[in-house]
C-alpha cells in the first residue's frame, strides 16, 4: 500500500520539537515533502539528515509578520503550491493571573493564536484547492485550572478561527483539542504538580501526530471547521 501523501507538500511551524517534530516525522513517514520552520532548526539536524531531500528546514520566528512573508516566499519557491499546513509554533506557560503582565499576555496572545492565524492567511492564496490545515488547542478543561487560565486564553482564538472556517472554499480547516502532552514543555514543576493533582493522563506527541495526519489526510476530506477532541487511554 503506497504512502498516504506521496508528494504531498506540507509546511509545519513549530517543527523542531514536541508535537511539531512528530507532525514532521509523521508526514515524512507517509511520503510527503516537509518544510519545517522554527526558531531552533538545528534541533531537525538528524532528522534532515536522514530525509534529505523530502525534509527542508527553514529559521522564523512565526511572531514577526516579515520573517512569515518570507517563509511564504521560501515555499513558494520550493514547491510552487502548497497541500499541507500546520501551524505548531506555541508556548506553554504557567502564569497567576494576578500577577501576569499585560505585556506578558500580549506576547503569548500572539504567538499562540495570532501567529497561528497569521500564517494560515498568508499561505492560503498559494494551497492547493483541497489542501487542508490544522490547529492544535488545549482541552476545555484548562480553562478552569488555576495557573493555566491565561495559557487557555491565548490559545482560545483558535477555537472561533477553525469554526469561522468552515466558509472557506477549498481548504479545509480543523484543529485538535488535546490534555497534557508528554513534552519538554511539561516538565516544568508546577506544570508537573498540577498534572499529578489532577490525575491528568499523559498523551505522547506521536498520538497527536497521527491525529493530525488523519485530518489533512484524504480520509478525512468531509470534516471541516471541527475540532477532535484526544484524550489519552485510561
Amino acid at each position: 500500500m503506497p504512502p498516504r501523501l506521496l508528494n504531498r507538500t506540507a509546511v509545519v511551524t513549530g517543527g523542531s520539537r514536541g508535537i511539531g517534530r512528530a507532525v514532521v516525522e509523521q508526514l515524512l513517514q507517509e511520503g510527503a515533502r516537509v518544510i519545517a520552520a522554527s526558531r531552533s532548526v538545528g534541533q531537525l539536524a538528524d532528522l534532515e539528515e536522514r530525509s534529505s531531500p523530502r525534509l527542508i528546514t527553514h529559521q522564523v520566528d512565526v511572531t514577526q509578520a516579515g520573517e512569515l512573508d518570507r517563509l511564504l516566499e521560501f515555499s513558494q519557491r520550493r514547491f510552487r503550491h502548497i497541500d499541507i499546513l500546520c501551524p505548531l509554533a506555541g508556548r506553554l506557560f504557567y502564569a497567576d493571573y494576578l500577577t501576569l503582565s499585560q505585556a506578558s499576555l500580549e506576547e503569548n496572545l500572539r504567538l499562540n493564536s495570532i501567529s497561528a492565524w497569521q500564517t494560515l492567511q498568508k499561505f492560503l492564496p498559494v494551497m492547493s484547492k483541497l489542501g487542508a490545515a490544522c490547529f492544535v488547542t488545549p482541552a476545555a478543561l484548562f480553562d478552569q485550572i488555576s495557573g493555566l487560565e491565561e495559557f487557555a486564553a491565548s490559545k482560545a482564538l483558535l477555537r472561533s478561527y477553525i469554526r469561522s472556517s468552515v466558509n472557506l472554499p477549498g481548504v479545509r480547516v480543523n484543529g485538535i483539542q488535546c490534555g497534557p502532552v508528554n513534552t519538554d514543555a511539561w516538565q516544568a514543576e508546577e506544570l508537573q504538580r498540577l498534572a499529578k493533582e489532577h490525575g491528568w493522563q499523559w498523551l505522547s506527541p506521536m498520538e497527536v501526530a497521527e491525529s493530525i495526519l488523519f485530518l489533512v489526510s484524504e480520509e478525512a476530506r468531509g470534516i471541516r471547521g471541527t475540532e477532535l477532541l484526544l484524550s489519552a487511554p485510561r
